[in-house]
């Protein structure tokens, strides 16, 4: 009685199994088990970006999801982070700053709570694709380079955009690798060839 019952438990267990082990995999696919590869959206100096980071960049600076196709007012924000990220470089080239998590959960709060308690709303960060953690991550680079700002602020004129006049004289410029979007090259002017007579 015992052998048997050792039989049919090893038996139940093996296609028990087989029938499992396909109906877990599909649960893990259909519940977006897989993470796909994040695709790499800009190289700025030496670092890679990825589209994630853009996501996330652009959802704590206005609290909307990065538009699919890219509109025009995504592609200045996308200008924006890419000054961002130069200056960012330049700003930790000769050692880092260090934010405690505690600092940065708090600063997310602060912000959060003047927008209406969007910016950490749960549905509003899985719609736009952006995780908590890498929103943490983005904060820690836009204080940084906020202090970097701040430190400048005396060589600025009034009104001008710090961002983007800082980002745009730094020496030597940071090269870019734009991979969501390409600038159109610049229109030449071309000179109609005029044609001589001969002389004769």
């Amino acid at each position: 009685m015992w052998i048997a019952l050792r039989k049919f438990q090893s038996k139940s267990k093996l296609t028990l199994w087989k029938f499992s082990a396909p109906i877990l995999l599909f649960l893990i696919i259909a519940n977006g088990g897989w993470t796909g590869v994040d695709r790499l959206a800009l190289v700025v100096g030496d670092r890679p970006v990825t589209l994630s980071e853009v996501r996330a960049w652009i959802y704590l600076q206005s609290g909307e999801c990065l538009s699919e196709p890219l509109t025009a007012e995504a592609r200045q924000q996308i200008e924006r982070m890419i000054a961002s990220e130069k200056l960012y470089q330049t700003a930790t080239e000769f050692g880092g700053f260090k934010f405690p998590p505690l600092i940065l959960r708090q600063a997310l709060r602060v912000m959060d709570s003047s927008r209406g308690f969007r910016l950490l709303n749960s549905h509003s960060l899985d719609n736009c694709h952006v995780s908590l953690s890498l929103l943490e991550e983005v904060l820690r680079r836009e204080l940084v380079v906020q202090h970097y700002i701040r430190s400048r602020s005396g060589s600025l004129k009034p009104g001008e955009d710090a961002l983007t006049t800082l980002a745009s004289g730094l020496e030597p410029d940071v090269p870019v690798v734009n991979l969501l979007f390409q600038e159109p090259p610049a229109k030449s002017i071309s000179t109609p060839d005029t044609i001589q007579s001969e002389k004769h």
